[in-house]
C-alpha cells in the first residue's frame, strides 16, 4: 500500500491524537461525562456557551446532544496537545460565528456546485485538517438533512471547532 501524499493538509494535530480522544469520550460513563462537562464549562466556557445556547434555540435535545459530544471531543484532543491552553475568548467565538455566518450569505446566491467549490477553498486554508475531518464526519454521519436545527448545529460545531484552533494556532504563535 502507497504511502498518501498529505502535503496539501495542515496540520500539528494528527488523526491519531484526534482518534485517541474520539475513544476517550466514547469510554466515559454518564458521571464522568458531567464530571467533564463541570471542567468544559470552568476552562472553556465560552466555547460551551456556543453549544448550551441551542437549547434556547429550541433544538431538539438529540441535536444538541450532538453539538455536545462534538465539544467533549474537542475539549479533550485540545487538553492533551496543549495542556496550557488559555480559555478561549468570548471575542474569538463571536469572531469565528460572524465568519461563518458571512460565509454562509455569500453562498446564498450560488449554485449547488458553486458552493461546494467555494466551501472546499475556504476549508483547504483551515490550520488543522485531522481537527476538521473529525467535525465533518461527525456531523455527516449524526445530521440527516438541512432544515434549521440541523444548520444551527453544524453552525455550532464549526465555530467551536474554528474558537478552539484559532486560540490553538495563536499560543502557539503560528
Amino acid at each position: 500500500m502507497d504511502t498518501p501524499d498529505l502535503s496539501q493538509f495542515n496540520f500539528t494535530i494528527t488523526v491519531d491524537d484526534v482518534a485517541t480522544a474520539i475513544k476517550k469520550v466514547n469510554a466515559y460513563s454518564t458521571e464522568q461525562r458531567i464530571r467533564r462537562f463541570d471542567d468544559v464549562a470552568a476552562k472553556q466556557g465560552n466555547v460551551m456557551g456556543a453549544a448550551v445556547q441551542l437549547g434556547s434555540l429550541k433544538v431538539p435535545m438529540e441535536l444538541v446532544e450532538e453539538s455536545l459530544y462534538v465539544l467533549l471531543v474537542l475539549f479533550e484532543l485540545f487538553e492533551a496537545v496543549a495542556p496550557t491552553l488559555p480559555p478561549v475568548s468570548q471575542e474569538t467565538v463571536q469572531d469565528s460565528f460572524d465568519k461563518y455566518a458571512a460565509m454562509i450569505r455569500f453562498y446564498d446566491e450560488e449554485s449547488p456546485r458553486e458552493i461546494q467549490r467555494l466551501s472546499q477553498a475556504q476549508w483547504k486554508e483551515f490550520q488543522e485538517h485531522a481537527v476538521l475531518a473529525f467535525v465533518v464526519n461527525h456531523l455527516t454521519e449524526k445530521l440527516i438533512g438541512i432544515n434549521r436545527e440541523t444548520e444551527l448545529v453544524r453552525q455550532c460545531c464549526m465555530v467551536m471547532t474554528q474558537s478552539f484552533v484559532s486560540t490553538y494556532v495563536e499560543s502557539r504563535g503560528t
